[in-house]
């Protein structure tokens, strides 16, 4: 059986002992951020081998993570 990142963070959340660890709050426009991605995860995952017609699309998308204020070089050197 193979579980999807959104089960697992699911599971880990019910699971999570709210009182020695609590679960990070996040605003509703930050959690569909997050869902957004998990989206988006799933779909790439699901299209298979890299495609290089995407490149300009990921380069979009990491100049939109970049404006918003995100440090994309340690997002890049996470994979």
């Amino acid at each position: 059986m193979i579980i999807t990142k959104r089960q697992l963070r699911r599971i880990i959340k019910e699971e999570y002992d709210d009182e020695a660890y609590p679960m990070p709050e996040f605003t509703p426009e930050e959690q569909k951020v997050r869902d957004l991605i998990d989206e988006m995860v799933g779909a790439i995952a699901a299209m298979g081998k890299s495609n290089p017609d995407m490149t300009d699309d990921y380069i979009y998308l990491f100049r939109a993570l970049q404006k918003a204020g995100l440090r994309v070089a340690s997002i890049a050197g996470m994979v």
